[in-house]
């Protein structure tokens, strides 16, 4: 007669708690959502919960395929705040794409330490605490190194892109990266700010405008036919204003051509020494 194995409540708990709290940590590093530790402490002891009903003879119901994709759902959506259907998919993808990787880990792992336990995606190890901690640490670094490599090009190729700009009939076509770190806006209307080199934006001035942009003086605004705005501006602890201009229209260019929204700012310096882009886009302009 085999002997059934004994499965300890709190060891399996204890487990998947620290594995669900790194997965969904690596989640929201990978995807640049935005938590909280006590909802992803929420999510993980949810999560957690859910590996140890699973054992109950009475709720293998819940191993069902539906039953999993909605309960990882709902882990998402408590784990991060709901902003847009799309970036919720995006989301529950990379949620699955490293519970996947970590599932991987674990069975490769098992290989040699045959404490270690995985079914139907639920991790147990019979083993002390220390070798629970260590592995955790270890997978997370594994599963973000292989992160960084597979997503660096991508992002890279990703994050310029190219402004068509129009201003009274006039149009330009401005290089330009994705700066999350940019996050001005226009503090009345809200509209995002995007940061433009002067040389960038000339044809779309008559002489009158350019010089305005030119001079470190605020002057002269009402002499143009141009909507002109002076916007609030911080940098390194210093106050200043930006003037900008409110274009007619502002197109993200690529696969999908985004009309946007926007405001310019216009700087009489360049942005970028090697020349590899013109302006610093807003994020905000892409959501």
């Amino acid at each position: 007669m085999l002997q059934q194995p004994v499965i300890y409540v709190d060891i399996l708990f204890l487990t998947n708690l620290a594995i669900n709290y790194i997965i969904l940590f690596a989640v929201g590093k990978s995807a640049r959502s935005a938590t909280r530790q006590f909802r992803l402490i929420l999510a993980s002891a949810l999560g957690a919960l859910y590996a140890v009903v699973l054992f109950y003879p009475h709720m293998m119901f819940l191993f069902h395929a539906f039953f999993k994709l909605v309960f990882s759902i709902l882990l998402v959506l408590i784990a991060f705040r709901f902003e847009s259907p799309k970036r919720l998919f995006k989301n529950v993808v990379y949620f699955y794409i490293i519970s996947f990787a970590f599932a991987g880990a674990a069975s490769f792992a098992n290989q040699y330490f045959t404490t270690i336990k995985v079914n139907n995606g639920v991790v147990y190890f019979e083993s002390s605490i220390w070798i629970l901690i260590l592995s955790c640490i270890a997978a997370y670094f594994l599963i973000t190194f292989f992160l960084k490599l597979t997503t660096t090009r991508y992002q890279k190729e990703k994050i310029i892109k190219d402004l068509l700009v129009t201003l009274n009939g006039r149009y330009v076509t401005i290089k330009g990266i994705v700066d999350t770190g940019n996050s001005l806006c226009d503090p009345i209307t809200k509209k995002p700010v995007v940061i433009a080199e002067l040389s960038q934006v000339l044809p779309l001035f008559d002489e009158t405008e350019l010089n305005f942009f030119r001079t470190d003086t605020i002057e002269g605004d009402a002499q143009m036919n141009i909507p002109i705005k002076l916007i609030p501006y911080q940098a390194l602890g210093v106050r200043s204003m930006l003037k900008c201009f409110v274009p007619d229209s502002a197109v993200v260019l690529g696969e999908q051509q985004t009309k946007t929204d926007l405001i310019i700012a216009v700087k009489n310096e360049k942005l970028s020494q090697n020349g590899e882009f013109h302006a610093i886009l807003n994020p905000l302009m892409l959501s």
